[in-house]
């Protein structure tokens, strides 16, 4: 492994020259527009991604997991914050007292402005991973709570992966891609959402603006400001800004297998992304839901025809404002009047209010009646406003335990636009290579095995990912030669796709090509050195080529590389079949070291 350390360090250099330049862009942002740069700081999206704040871990109180014996706690400030597990120690069925854990990891940076809810990303085995708590709540009322993935799916630790796909909507630069997935590289640096998220080509625009204050006449082919342009996008183009993060749905398929986050401003969204949501909406909202909800409103659906005032996000919200400032919370507030009740006697209008204006609660406004605070089913003791706006919305909940999808049964349809042609919609919406992936990813296999049988669709035929799932579903369903052919499939099209090489080698191991399986892994491994499931699976290759000292070899540099109390209980009867009493009682020990609830 030490041969890569010049490798990395180039990467390094890369990336901290790649920042640098970006951050040099941003600044000159702020040089002419130095009152909404200021302004935009402060908003949720400019500080989606950051390092810790000074005291914001101060006096929060441990959680307790139900269930599971383990409970968490932030510990220290600043840069050297951690995430504390301990466990509840209890006696198990064979009489033995579990053995007593302290575990902790560092806190790498925050992910969230905190002013709802604030996630951790936690340095692990040179990886990052999710922290098992999170904050909730304003003020003197914040306190710690088990994140939403913990909180779903207790017991799992320090196990959850954080991805530059996880990351996408909270910076727009995220880490570069890497395998495995939640790689921590070297010479990143957490940001959250700049200039550059929303507004294309923002170096062109720099130059040609650079040019035209200097005086000087534009370049021969310079196009004309490519900001100017984003004033003439249609509806569409314009919420499909937003909708790149603000449209979670229950599945997401990205049909671009280049690119890490959402597509470029201007992009069509729905050309490079499908977004399943569920079929039938219901009263219990998702905490990224605007956009998804709000195409349901009639204003949104009724003011297409309106030549200046269609509906669209920035209709109420200013992007370079804070929502929590008083001044732009009244704006948010007012932009309904804008259509219920201009000023302007010859504008078009929408209904208006029912109540005349004496009779109205003064203590409420269009938001509060027609768009209602409500909590939300994947996230803890947060409410937001309902996008849907309804003359008679529901009730506000909230939900008892967390959820995720929102129709966990997989009833989908696939979104698309209202203003989208009907045809349109349809065919996109037939198409198995989507619904497949999809399927497979919400863990309905065997939908997603009918879908398969339906052949690989328009969309997706050539994304090297299809096939890899096809892979999956069908080495799940015991047809191997199909399998292989699968993975050899995806790897045709993507050669880096590591993990259908991980894959692939055991398969050609149960064929009688054990050899060509650790051939496949051994480059696989220079390539990738950090990459532990290559390792276990190259250590069943080995076995299947009669070389027990190279696999048990394998094993315990997975083990090192990411240590597992299942890996060492493997290891431990590894041992226990070979008669290596020393070793078994090694990784025995290793194995409730790591996980104490092991007998």
């Amino acid at each position: 492994m030490f041969a890569l350390a010049p490798l990395l360090a180039l990467v390094a250099t890369r990336q901290a020259e790649a920042g640098a330049a970006r951050a040099a862009l941003l600044a000159q942002c702020a040089d002419c527009h130095p009152a909404q740069s200021a302004s935009y700081a402060q908003t949720g999206m400019a500080r989606a991604l950051e390092p810790l704040r000074a005291g914001e871990l101060a006096g929060l109180a441990p959680v307790t997991e139900p269930g599971t014996g383990f409970f968490y706690s932030f510990e220290g400030d600043g840069a050297g914050a951690r995430v504390i597990e301990r466990y509840a120690a209890e006696e198990h069925s064979s009489g033995a007292s579990a053995a007593p854990l302290r575990d902790s990891a560092p806190i790498a940076f925050a992910i969230g402005a905190g002013a709802l809810d604030r996630s951790y990303a936690l340095l692990r085995a040179g990886r990052y991973w999710f922290a098992p708590l999170e904050v909730v709540g304003h003020g003197a009322e914040r306190h710690a709570a088990l994140a939403p993935g913990h909180a779903m799916q207790p017991g799992t630790r320090f196990t959850q992966a954080l991805t530059p796909e996880c990351l996408g909507c909270h910076t727009d630069a995220p880490p570069p891609g890497a395998w495995p997935l939640n790689l921590a590289p070297r010479g990143w640096e957490p940001s959250g959402i700049s200039c550059a998220a929303c507004h294309a080509r923002l170096a062109e625009h720099v130059r040609v603006r650079s040019r035209e204050l200097a005086g000087a006449a534009p370049l021969p082919g310079e196009e004309r400001d490519p900001l100017l342009a984003e004033r003439e996008w249609s509806r569409v183009a314009r919420m499909e800004r937003c909708a790149a993060c603000h449209l979670q749905g229950d599945a997401r398929i990205e049909l671009d297998p280049r690119r890490v986050g959402p597509p470029p401003p201007g992009t069509p969204l729905l050309a490079t992304r499908a977004v399943f949501v569920a079929r039938e909406p219901g009263d219990e909202v998702g905490f990224v839901s605007q956009v998804e909800r709000l195409v349901l409103s009639r204003c949104y659906l009724e003011s297409a025809a309106f030549p200046d005032d269609a509906l669209a996000c920035e209709s109420c919200h200013d992007p370079h404002r804070s929502v929590f400032e008083p001044a732009e919370r009244q704006h948010v507030r007012a932009a309904c009047l804008a259509c219920h009740e201009p000023v302007s006697a010859g504008a078009r209008r929408a209904s208006e209010c029912a109540l005349p204006r004496a009779e109205r609660p003064p203590a409420r406004d269009c938001v509060a009646c027609h768009m209602r605070a409500t909590g939300v089913f994947d996230v803890a003791e947060v409410e937001i406003h309902d996008h849907w706006i309804r003359r008679a919305p529901a009730t506000p909940n909230r939900p008892k335990t967390l959820r995720f999808p929102e129709s966990a049964s997989g009833d989908w349809r696939l979104f698309a636009w209202p203003d989208e042609a009907a045809a349109t919609s349809a065919e996109l919406a037939r198409d198995p290579g989507p619904w497949t992936m999809a399927l497979a990813h919400g863990g309905h296999r065997e939908r997603a095995r009918e879908f398969l049988a339906q052949g690989l669709g328009a969309r997706a035929r050539d994304l090297p990912m299809l096939h890899h799932v096809r892979g999956s579903l069908l080495e799940q369903a015991g047809d191997l030669p199909a399998a292989r052919q699968a993975y050899e499939r995806a790897l045709a099209l993507d050669p880096e796709l590591a993990a259908s090489a991980t894959n692939l080698a055991p398969l050609l191991a149960r064929a009688g090509e054990a050899a060509a399986g650790k051939d496949l892994l051994d480059d696989l491994i220079r390539r990738h050195p950090l990459a532990d499931s290559a390792y276990r699976n190259r250590a069943v290759v080995r076995l299947a080529l009669g070389d027990e000292a190279g696999c048990r070899a394998d094993l315990e540099t997975a083990m090192k590389l990411l240590p597992d109390a299942g890996l060492a209980q493997a290891l431990a009867r590894f041992a226990e079949q070979r008669g290596d009493a020393a070793s078994v009682l090694r990784w025995s020990e290793e194995a409730r070291r790591l996980d104490p609830r092991l007998p």
